[in-house]
């Protein structure tokens, strides 16, 4: 988390990193993380998750930047990818 979260550059349409509750999960030899921004009342606000299996991961269709995804390449010590969802 900590190698991620220092390295992500979140797209300039998104939050600041703490306004997120972020998730993480293996999926194979890459780590995917989605980040779920918490609405005001949120008591979790900003807080960090690993979870056992990339399916127990928050899916959400829409959302625009409200949810950004994340996929990191640990071997490479990369992140490889983050983007916001779209909006329906």
């Amino acid at each position: 988390m900590e190698n991620i979260e220092r390295q992500v550059q979140l797209p300039p349409e998104a939050q600041g990193l703490n306004e997120y509750n972020r998730y993480y999960a293996f999926d194979g030899e890459r780590v995917i993380a989605t980040y779920v921004l918490s609405d005001g009342n949120d008591p979790r606000k900003g807080q960090r998750y690993w979870l056992a299996k990339r399916q127990d991961l928050p899916l959400v269709m829409d959302g625009g930047c409200g949810i950004v995804n994340v996929i990191y390449d640990p071997l490479a010590k990369r992140v490889d990818e983050t983007f916001c969802n779209g909006v329906a």
